[in-house]
């Protein structure tokens, strides 16, 4: 081979080396870019098989589960702060008052806030029997509330003659009656607006000297009382309760009776 040929050879290689570079490449000196290739069917279930359990279930939609609702419980229900009560048996309840015990209904008509609280009668109603022992409390849809007013006065208080305790106090707003064992949930409780509550004070004539405060609770009246005999010193106090018009109870005293009715301000009783 001539230097020319051997040349033109170089050349002419040369010339399609660059021509080729332009598209493929030369040789191994230009490298292309690679595309993964899909995983194949063996990979696939190799990758699919380390998922955990947990994860699985976590992308599979889970059922809607209600809260369970509470269940009314058997029992006599309170306000707390008048003589009203609702007694459940089974499937029904009534409502009592002082006026007596209404027919048995429905407790469908009842509505579940939580144990031992129900709504009915646009009222929520506590259980008696969850009550605050020894305290007058209301009950709210969270429960029994203990009244608490550091300023409240006493007004007259006794042990009657089956040892159960009459409270009267004067709570600023409101004057507050309660009627139980000593310690015990009572079994009456009344928180009534000042407004509503009387009065009768003696007026210094006669014989018998006389305080006596008026509570009333729908058209029942407690009335709890003070007298002293002047000449005889005796002394009779208690409460009377008053329908209509008519006494249909007295419940009186029989020791530890402390009387502060005197001058309490409160609207004088028409007589």
């Amino acid at each position: 081979m001539t230097p020319h040929t051997f040349t033109a050879k170089v050349l002419l290689g040369l010339t399609l080396c660059s021509i080729a570079s332009l598209t493929i490449g030369c040789n191994q000196t230009i490298q292309s870019k690679v595309t993964p290739a899909t995983a194949s069917p063996v990979e696939a279930s190799k990758a699919s098989s380390s998922v955990a359990p947990s994860q699985i279930a976590a992308s599979e939609p889970q059922p809607h589960v209600e809260p369970a609702k509470p269940a009314i419980l058997e029992g006599r229900y309170w306000i707390g702060h008048t003589g009203q009560a609702i007694e459940v048996q089974g499937d029904r309840y009534r409502y009592e008052s002082e006026g007596g015990a209404e027919d048995w209904r429905s407790i469908t008509e009842l509505q579940a806030v939580k144990e031992g609280v129900i709504y009915g009668r646009e009222a929520y109603w506590c259980l008696s029997s969850l009550a605050p022992k020894g305290q007058i409390a209301s009950c709210s849809e969270k429960g029994w509330v203990v009244a608490t007013n550091p300023d409240r006065k006493k007004l007259f208080s006794c042990l009657t003659t089956n040892g159960k305790q009459i409270l009267l106090y004067d709570g600023g707003r409101t004057i507050d009656y309660s009627f139980g064992k000593v310690d015990d949930t009572p079994e009456l409780s009344l928180q009534i607006p000042r407004s509503s509550a009387t009065t009768r004070q003696w007026t210094g004539i006669g014989r018998s000297i006389f305080y006596s405060i008026n509570v009333p609770n729908a058209d029942v009246i407690y009335t709890v009382f003070w007298n002293a005999d002047r000449q005889d010193q005796t002394v009779a106090a208690g409460v009377n309760v008053t329908k209509n018009e008519k006494i249909i109870a007295t419940v009186n005293c029989a020791s530890d009776i402390v009387n502060q009715m005197e001058n309490v301000d409160l609207k004088e009783e028409s007589l």
